[in-house]
């Protein structure tokens, strides 16, 4: 598990992908740095424009603030920065999955448990055998 502190401050879950933690925007700008790292505010405000109309300000605006939030990392380059994702994007959503399960810490051990295996078993029935290896290889690495 990658371990961050990064703070996730909002959750919808019935949203796809990082949109699930992200804004619209937010999320296109990180799909396309996962695509094309070490890009420019220009770069990646000519590359989504193409989607649709977008200020450059806007763009440069948005990777800050994911550069604030600390998702993403930037270096000078001349007078400009290049940014790039601080995580692959396997790592945000294991971040991100991290995130929520502590905010359902709260919840008595077996009522999680119980809802995550159902939840499992409804989903990916091999899921269940693959969460029973990485028990017994957690326990293994713990001895």
């Amino acid at each position: 598990m990658v371990k961050s502190s990064l703070q996730i401050r909002a959750f919808h879950p019935h949203r796809k992908g990082t949109k699930r933690a992200l804004g619209e925007l937010e999320s296109k700008v990180m799909d396309r740095l996962w695509k094309a790292p070490e890009s420019s505010v220009k770069e990646t405000w000519e590359d989504l424009s193409r989607e649709r109309t977008l200020a450059y300000t806007t763009i440069m605006t948005t990777m800050d603030r994911l550069y604030q939030k600390g998702l993403l990392q930037r270096v000078k380059s001349g007078k400009a920065f290049l940014y790039a994702p601080r995580f692959s994007r396997q790592e945000f959503e294991e971040i991100l999955t991290e995130e929520v399960l502590r905010g359902l810490a709260g919840a008595t051990s077996e009522s999680l448990m119980s809802a995550f295996l159902d939840l499992l078993a409804e989903r990916d029935p091999a899921c269940l055998d693959r969460l029973e290896e990485m028990i017994r290889q957690r326990r293994a690495g713990n001895e």
